[in-house]
Order: C-alpha cells, then structure tokens, then sequence
C-alpha cells in the first residue's frame, strides 16, 4: 500500500472509529434512559400497591370492613356527612359555578367534610342539622370504629399485570441494546487494530521518504 492509500486508508478508518464510537455513546445513553424508565415503574408500582382507602361495613360488625365509603353504608353505621363550610350534607351539597365537589373520601381526609353521630341531645357539643332529626356531634373518622384506613387491594393484581409487562419489554430492549454494544465493541477493537497498522505503514512510508530526500 501506498503512502497516499495509506493516508486515505487512515482517514477512512478514523471516520469508521468515530462513528462506532458515536453508536456506542448512543446506546449508553439508551440504556441509562432504560435505567430511569425502570425506576419509574417501580415507583410507580409501589405507588400502585400501597394506596389506601377508606373502609366501613355493611354487616354491623366493625371487623368487617368490606365496603369504600359511601353516604350510604355509613348511615347503615348511624353516621352522616357534613359539609364543614355549607353546614348541610354531602348528599344535599351542590357546589357553585367553578367549584368541584371532592370524593367523598378526599373531603374527609382533608377535612372538608366531617363525619357526624346522633347524639344526646343535652350534650353541649351537639347540634342540629338540617335535613336530619335530632341532634348530632362530629366524629373523627380516624378514630370512629365504624371506619377503617386500610390498604387497597382491588388493584392490585392489574398493578402488578402491567409492571411485569413493562419490566419485560424494558429487558427485552435491554438485551438488544448489550448485544448491538458487544458488537459495536468487538467491530471497534478490529478498527483500532487496523488504525494503529495503518499509522505503522504511513510512519515508514514517512521515515522512507525522509531518507531518499536526506
């Protein structure tokens, strides 16, 4: 090979290194947005398997928490729900133009609701409610033994479908990505193998051109 092929030789395998080692760059890249997209769905799964929700019973039995709250199951319970700031009940609250009426269960977690219990109507912290006969007290839902925060499952296994679904597909682009990247290494290592052979012959082209000159 001549020192001009030589030069062109070199210049050609430079360019091949460059760009295996662009695609290399890429698929790193790749794999570490894999690495964050996995992160995601586990937190996301957890996320999906540790939602609570809040639960009564329809049988009487305060071991029996079988039911989400509804105004319902928990008068089934003798409770009632109260507006906080409308003084009337949930079921009779209408909210005004732009408002959103929350959940049920987001308004007594954050205390835009409140529960109440019929009660004795001497006691001083009772009161009247309109729409309701008798006389009624609140009732912290976090203490009522009438309602539960637990955990909820009915999701669950749907949860637990799509993170498998999602982790699978993940591994799968994984394992193409190490393969194209065992490739792209094994290619760059025969290119730097004829780059340094290259740069031998053009390096004594050189050293033989100077002498025939000297």
């Amino acid at each position: 090979m001549g020192f001009a092929a030589s030069q062109a030789r070199f210049l050609t395998l430079t360019a091949r290194q460059s760009d295996i080692e662009y695609k290399a760059q890429q698929i790193c890249n790749s794999r570490l947005e894999l690495t964050r997209r996995l992160e995601q769905i586990a937190t996301e799964y957890t996320e999906a398997i540790s939602n609570r929700a809040l639960f009564t019973s329809q049988t009487g039995y305060s071991t029996d928490f079988n039911q989400q709250v509804s105004t319902t199951n928990l008068a089934a319970q003798g409770l009632q729900v109260l507006v906080v700031n409308q003084g009337v009940l949930f079921d009779d609250y209408t909210p005004g133009e732009g408002e959103i009426k929350k959940s049920l269960e987001d308004g007594l977690r954050d205390g835009t609701y409140v529960l109440l219990r019929q009660s004795n109507p001497f006691s001083q912290e009772s009161f009247s409610v309109a729409g309701l006969s008798g006389t009624y007290e609140t009732t912290d839902w976090r203490t009522d033994v009438n309602v539960s925060d637990s955990l909820f499952t009915a999701d669950d296994a749907d949860a637990e479908a799509k993170y498998e679904a999602a982790t699978e597909k993940i591994h799968n682009i994984d394992k193409r990505l190490t393969l194209e990247s065992s490739k792209l290494d094994t290619e760059h290592k025969a290119v730097e193998s004829e780059v340094e052979a290259v740069k031998q012959l053009i390096q004594k082209g050189a050293e033989a051109s100077f002498k025939t000159f000297a």
